[in-house]
């Protein structure tokens, strides 16, 4: 399984699966270098590393590596700053295609009852 961010940019705390869907709760290290680049005086969590957690996160669950393979619909909504919501909630629900090499998903990630980012896309089986 390859990940890039997991248990460096952020851990996992706890993770529920379901049949098609995952809800995981996520710590970010707001210490990590790549705050210090995006943004030193306000840390973002940035677009890119949202969206390669989701793969990754997925990916943990099904025991596999996968990887971006499109993105259909991908809404930022507000900002994720470490220093004020350090855990955050991912909800991911996906369909395996039926050769199983990819997973059709629909996600978001929130808290509280505020929703931070939207996504819809496809991972491929790496």
């Amino acid at each position: 399984m390859n990940t890039l961010l997991l248990d460096s940019l952020y851990t996992i705390d706890s993770v529920t699966c379901q049949s098609g869907s995952v809800s995981a709760l996520v710590t970010f290290d707001k210490g990590h270098d790549v705050f210090k680049g995006h943004f030193p005086e306000m840390p973002v969590v940035p677009g890119v590393c949202e969206i390669q957690m989701l793969g990754e996160i997925l990916g943990h669950v099904l025991h596999q590596s996968l990887v971006l393979q499109s993105a259909t619909s991908v809404k930022y909504l507000a900002v994720i700053d470490p220093r004020v919501n350090p855990g955050m909630s991912v909800s991911i629900s996906y369909t395996p295609s039926d050769d199983g090499q990819s997973y059709l998903m629909s996600a978001h990630y929130s808290h509280a009852e505020r929703v931070f980012m939207k996504f819809k896309g496809v991972y491929a089986v790496r």
